[in-house]
């Protein structure tokens, strides 16, 4: 009895021997992998092999078999910015697993297939799928456009209103001059990050080219560090993700949609008539900060001393907050005042004192107008008539945008 307890025992401690060091080889053989690999960006690592894979974050195995394996280590302390995900596609078995959350799939119409996207890359990479997939592609859809609002924008009504005011003494911000606006759209709240990755993730995947990729504490935080050339992309890109036509075309001709490149587009080159996003007119951008009162400094009213209350500004707390923590205007637009300044349209110019309808500013110039002050700006850039300017290649910490749309 003895000796058959000590048989069975022995066979444990074999066995349990046996996987420990063979588990050691196994993540000898990763370790190894690891070295012999191809670094082909930011930490991820491409490798074709033959046998067992350790994922040693987990503990979870898989036979790989003449496939690809991607991972995202992080640095050689297990730190990076998408630690222990991966993505893996057997050829022979034509499986696959991905983290939707960080890498999605996307259908490419431009490819006609789909195409995935790591977070922060610089690129799309292809998807192939071996075992022909049903959702391959994508079933023939007529596209209905919904009048009115898209979600997320509210509608700014038609007429008349007065553009500028005397501002202590600020000489471009005069003189007051009377501007009659079609109806418009423009979004309630300032973009965040997490729309600008969902749209900048289809955008690459659809042959769009950026300088910057935005930055923001959170998703529903305002997306900022983002210069005006890749905000206008973006915007045609948004529109072309929802099936609406885009507004920006590379010239006159309106023939080719604005993608890629730093181009100094000219008003003409703008289809102002279509149910796409784009940036709002300065003009456009005022009367909607002013929520519909009249001749008033801020979008509230007058009075400045309760501004702790109405609005992010100054250096207190000294960063963007998450939209919408602040009372909404008379338009029920938030963060109109502060959090970050805004782009809009037009190129930055001298007013004139004719009356207007629908201006979009001068033809040409060196900087772009953005409004509406911001975390950083004292409280009275705030103001609906106080004007900002930078050069259009600049993306700064303290710009962000809202989109805008034609109302149809």
């Amino acid at each position: 009895m003895k000796a058959t307890s000590f048989s069975v025992l022995s066979s444990v401690w074999v066995a349990f021997l046996l996987f420990f060091f063979g588990i050691n080889s196994l993540r000898a053989q990763t370790d190894q992998a690891f070295e012999d690999a191809t670094n082909l960006e930011d930490n991820w690592y491409h490798l074709d092999w033959f046998g067992y894979f350790m994922i040693s974050d987990n503990d979870w195995i898989y036979h790989l078999e003449h496939g690809w394996m991607y991972l995202s280590w992080g640095d050689k302390d297990g730190l990076g910015r998408v630690k222990g995900e991966f993505w893996l596609h057997d050829m022979d078995m034509g499986w696959w697993w991905i983290n939707s959350r960080k890498y999605p799939y996307i259908y490419s119409p431009t490819h006609q297939n789909w195409l995935w996207y790591v977070l922060g890359s610089s690129n799309p990479r292809w998807f192939y799928c071996f075992c022909n997939c049903s959702w391959e592609s994508l079933p023939a859809t007529v596209w209905v456009i919904p009048s009115g609002p898209p979600p997320g924008l509210v509608e700014i009504p038609a007429g008349a209103f007065n553009m500028g005011q005397v501002l202590n003494g600020a000489h471009y911000s005069v003189p007051e001059h009377t501007v009659t606006l079609d109806s418009f759209h423009i979004g309630t709240h300032e973009v965040t990050k997490e729309l600008w990755d969902e749209v900048y993730a289809w955008a690459l995947c659809n042959d769009y080219v950026f300088d910057n990729l935005g930055k923001a504490e959170s998703g529903s935080h305002p997306v900022s560090d983002i210069n005006w050339y890749d905000v206008v992309k973006w915007c045609n890109a948004y529109s072309q993700m929802e099936h609406r036509n885009p507004a920006y075309y590379t010239d006159a001709t309106k023939t080719e949609v604005y993608k890629t490149g730093n181009l100094e587009l000219s008003n003409d080159a703008v289809d102002w008539s279509v149910n796409g996003y784009r940036l709002p007119t300065e003009a456009e951008w005022e009367k909607a900060s002013r929520g519909g009162l009249v001749g008033k400094m801020y979008p509230w009213g007058d009075g400045s001393s309760e501004a702790a209350t109405k609005l992010n500004y100054g250096t207190t707390p000294g960063k963007a907050l998450v939209v919408g923590q602040f009372a909404s205007n008379g338009f029920a637009l938030y963060d109109i005042a502060g959090n970050l300044g805004e782009w809009t349209w037009d190129w930055y110019g001298a007013y004139s004192a004719d009356s207007q309808s629908n201006p979009r500013g001068p033809e040409s110039g060196t900087d772009r107008v953005y409004r509406g002050g911001s975390w950083w700006h004292d409280i009275y850039r705030a103001r609906c008539a106080d004007r900002s300017e930078t050069k259009p290649w600049n993306p700064l910490t303290i710009l962000g945008f809202r989109v805008a749309s034609t109302a149809q």
